[in-house]
């Protein structure tokens, strides 16, 4: 009996010791704290379990004294360290669990009884002594326990983010608790041991045994995992298992879904497998099975980062799931879910009520007590998933304009700012902003650009409009607040590193102007300036990729503005990187570069590429007319003795006789561009008129001549 009160004692006490941790009542001292430890180590500490005295060592662990004066109970004797080596020396498996498990539970690191576990799991699995329905929790435990601390960390990872604290894995070691240096556990090796054993009964295994493991894997480091590849067939019987209406509980798949983000931030992705996942929890939610509120934010978060783009079996589990358990979140949780939610494409705000109850609880939070990310992340999710309520478009614009307002207002001397808005945040909310103004323009095209906005608005308060659009006239002092604010001398006093303006947020800020048609020349002007500095920087230069140098240059373009000074520098980072950019990138800069009639005096990859573009869009120019060439085709028969597989063209002396055509078409570099067989009746390259010249051989087919 005293046994058993013993054991239950040991059960509070770690149940004390999170609800203590999660009050932050353990910082410091404190009686709290010196409580919990005189309570462990009051126990009879050698007629525990071992799963109990793993219990009692970790809340000593975690709530041992600062100094040996200020303690009230005695350090029991022998060092309960000791007594726990000892007894793991002889455990089985699920005892050898249950310590690992009682550690990771009270985030407790000994790394005496570090090195103990992982001998131990070492001698189980040479003997053959491992029971596979342990090894999932073992794993998991010694994952997280790996995964704790500077020492463990640089040891799974080999990086040097800190010196390890580890101690020689001997049995009976004495806890160092960081004062020793030394070699740690091998990761690497406890995980391959405890990995083979559930390789073999992996069809066996439940989903939250499979989650387990591959979460553990993932924290000691294991990028390739024999687990990962055999668990396939096994997730795949489990989903059809959940759509036959087997109750297997939507928890586990969560969990399953942030093992396999854990293993996607490593490298690996098992795309085939993470569309099973979301068919299991698909079927969970057709019966009526949703994914728990505990479960659906790292859920979320797991599908908007490293599982992203998140395939579309998961839609309507995040639909289903969100729209029950967000109204339960508390004010952090929910700005985590609007600032993941545009990231998960194909989510819609209609389906499930998913808009009403994620945008409705931003309302009702409300929207005054979210910070500048959550106002960010509610108008960036509310356009990406289609929500056109004017009831939160209308007041999260107005509010989004305030804390912009005040937080600039709110400005000392230093720059210091009362609300922080984040570079990326302002570039967000202008883009925003941005969009709403440019589909207000396309509602009233007759409209000036700076009556739009009100008369759009009251198109769409009468109905005949999108409903957003009553949002538009707040929109247009939204984006003159954040341009003006991420630009503001003050906030370039006060930013630090990686709160200043990058070459991606200046883009943003400008390609948001040119989406709202707005002429803000005084405003382009400082975008123009900050990103002449960036480029001419030998360290932030390489910071412009592509699509930076793109939408700089697409913005200048729409509104006609030559500034020499960032054109020549865009052009030179252009040239240095042009055979790394994509083809979408590169579009848009030749559209610009022509636009702007800039870059056709230069020599290089660029000015090469931007007179093809203008000859295969027939743009006339001074560049592009001196390799205009008026041609003649001369017939050509396969009869022919004398023809070898050679095109033969004869300058053009004048037009033939009926000639109905044009000039002759354009002919770029030194041959004829390829085009379609003409037949006999034959035709100019690129005119519009027929000749009677003949007919012109295909140039395809002269490739093995030429």
């Amino acid at each position: 009996v005293s046994a058993q009160g013993s054991i239950s004692a040991a059960g509070r006490l770690l149940r004390e010791l999170k609800a203590a941790a999660r009050e932050g009542a353990l910082r410091g001292g404190g009686a709290r704290r010196e409580a919990l430890f005189g309570a462990a180590a009051g126990l009879p500490l050698e007629e525990l379990p071992v799963g109990e005295l793993a219990t009692a060592c970790a809340v000593m662990e975690v709530c041992r004294p600062r100094t040996s004066s200020s303690s009230r109970a005695p350090p029991p004797q022998p060092p309960p360290s000791l007594l726990l080596a000892s007894r793991l020396a002889a455990c089985d498996t699920e005892a050898l669990a249950a310590a690992a498990r009682a550690f990771a539970a009270a985030r407790a690191r000994d790394e005496g009884t570090l090195a103990a576990l992982v001998e131990r799991a070492g001698a189980l699995a040479s003997q053959g002594g491992l029971e596979t329905k342990h090894c999932s929790s073992l794993l998991d435990s010694l994952g997280k326990l790996a995964a704790r601390g500077d020492g463990a960390g640089a040891v799974a990872t080999h990086t040097s983010r800190g010196a390890a604290k580890a101690s020689t894995p001997t049995s009976g070691g004495a806890s160092t608790h960081g004062s020793a240096a030394g070699s740690g556990p091998d990761w690497a090796k406890a995980a391959a041991q405890l990995e083979r054993p559930l390789v073999k009964a992996v069809m066996q295994m439940r989903a939250i045994d499979i989650a387990m493991a591959l979460a553990g894997l993932a924290r000691l480091n294991s990028r390739e995992t024999a687990l990962l590849r055999a668990s396939r067939p096994r997730i795949k019987e489990l989903a059809e298992s959940a759509r036959s209406g087997a109750p297997i509980d939507p928890r586990h798949g969560a969990m399953l879904v942030s093992a396999f983000s854990a293993h996607a931030r490593l490298g690996s992705r098992d795309e085939q497998a993470l569309q099973e996942v979301g068919a299991l929890l698909a079927a969970c939610g057709a019966h009526d099975r949703l994914v728990p509120a505990d479960f659906v934010l790292p859920l979320v978060r797991s599908l908007a980062t490293h599982l992203r783009p998140a395939p579309p079996q998961f839609l309507p589990v995040i639909e289903a799931s969100l729209t029950s358990a967000v109204g339960s979140f508390e004010l952090g949780q929910l700005v985590l879910v609007l600032r993941s939610l545009a990231f998960i494409p194909g989510l819609e705000s209609s389906r499930r009520g998913l808009g009403r109850a994620v945008f409705g609880a931003c309302l009702a939070a409300p929207l005054s007590s979210l910070p500048p990310v959550g106002l960010a992340g509610a108008l960036r999710s509310a356009w990406a998933l289609g929500h056109g309520d004017a009831n939160f478009w209308a007041p999260a614009v107005r509010e989004a304009e305030r804390s912009i307002v005040g937080a600039d207002r709110s400005s000392d001397a230093s720059g210091a700012t009362a609300l922080r808005w984040a570079s990326d945040d302002l570039a967000a909310v202008a883009l925003i902003a941005g969009r709403i103004l440019e589909k207000a323009a396309a509602a009233v095209p007759h409209e000036v650009p700076t009556e739009a906005p009100a008369a759009a608005a009251a198109l769409a308060a009468a109905g005949k409009a999108p409903a957003l659009l009553t949002a538009a006239p707040a929109s247009a002092s939204l984006l003159r607040a954040a341009v003006g604010f991420a630009l503001s001398e003050r906030r370039s006093v006060a930013a630090t590193d990686g709160a200043e303006l990058g070459p991606r947020e200046l883009a943003v800020l400008a390609t948001a102007l040119a989406r709202a048609g707005q002429e803000e020349g005084a405003l382009f002007g400082l975008i123009a300036h900050r990103a002449v500095q960036l480029l001419q920087g030998p360290k932030t230069r390489a910071l412009f990729n592509g699509r930076d140098v793109a939408q700089l240059l697409a913005a200048l373009a729409r509104f006609r503005y030559r500034d020499e000074a960032l054109l020549s520098t865009l052009m030179l980072r252009a040239e240095d990187c042009w055979s790394s950019y994509d083809e979408k990138a590169k579009d848009i800069i030749l559209w610009s570069l022509s636009e702007l009639s800039a870059g056709r005096d230069q020599e290089g990859l660029l000015a090469d590429a931007l007179l093809e573009y203008e000859l295969k869009r027939g743009r006339t120019t001074e560049h592009t007319e001196g390799h205009m060439v008026s041609v003649e085709v001369a017939p050509c028969f396969d009869d022919d003795p004398d023809y070898y597989g050679y095109t033969q063209v004869a300058p053009q002396q004048a037009p033939l006789d009926g000639d109905a055509g044009g000039r002759a078409g354009a002919v770029a570099g030194e041959g004829i561009r390829r085009g379609g067989a003409a037949g006999r009746g034959g035709r100019r390259l690129g005119g519009s008129g027929s000749s009677r010249a003949g007919g012109v051989r295909d140039a395809a087919w002269d490739d093995d001549a030429e």
